[in-house]
């Protein structure tokens, strides 16, 4: 009898132990992220290194007498605080990791036709851990190198200096999750202007 009562009393303490653990993670278990993620500033690193909301992206630049593609690098400040304020102390649950992100380009023309009239869209993983009450600014890819050896880019850096310019938008979209798994989304959009941009020198 006494081995029975303590065999009860034994599983009653861990079926309360395990209640216990899951009721203090109600952030985790929730439906919704309890973040609230902002993109607070969109720019870019311009061909001269001048930072800015929008983007002379250089379709071939000369580095030291030497015809050279480069990369265009984009900065992103992001904010994550939470969405009620009163709901009392924040937690690491709160806590966002974003891996990954989208960049696609279009015309205010119309003319949208990837690999054409605009640059193919392209998708790139990362990893980036925001603390709740934090503020982050980092980098990404917004023009590939690749980009510029392809349709309708190449043409223009076989062609005459700073003829012909295409201008378009575009939107970045970033993707990830709270560490409680919610799913987060950040959407933005910055001006990117290509050419055959002239040379200082």
């Amino acid at each position: 009898m006494l081995r029975h009562l303590r065999r009860v009393w034994l599983t009653s303490l861990l079926l309360g132990i395990a209640l216990a653990g899951t009721g203090c993670n109600d952030a985790a278990n929730s439906n919704a992220t309890s973040s609230l993620l902002t993109l607070i500033s969109l720019t870019a690193l311009g061909p001269n290194g001048d930072e800015g909301t929008v983007l002379a992206s250089d379709v071939i630049t000369i580095v030291n007498d030497v015809p050279t593609i480069v990369e265009d690098i984009g900065s992103a400040t992001v904010r994550n605080r939470p969405i009620d304020p009163d709901q009392g102390s924040a937690t690491s649950w709160q806590d966002v990791v974003l891996n990954r992100y989208r960049i696609t380009y279009t015309r205010a023309d119309g003319r949208n036709q990837q690999g054409q009239d605009v640059p193919y869209a392209f998708e790139a993983a990362m990893t980036l851990d925001i603390k709740i009450n934090s503020e982050v600014e980092f980098g990404f890819i917004l023009v590939r190198a690749i980009s510029k050896t392809e349709p309708p880019l190449v043409q223009m850096a076989q062609g005459p200096i700073g003829e012909g310019m295409i201008l378009t938008t575009a939107t970045v979209e970033f993707w990830g999750n709270d560490l409680g798994g919610h799913p987060v989304y950040l959407k933005g959009q910055i001006a990117v202007h290509f050419a055959n941009w002239a040379d200082e020198g």
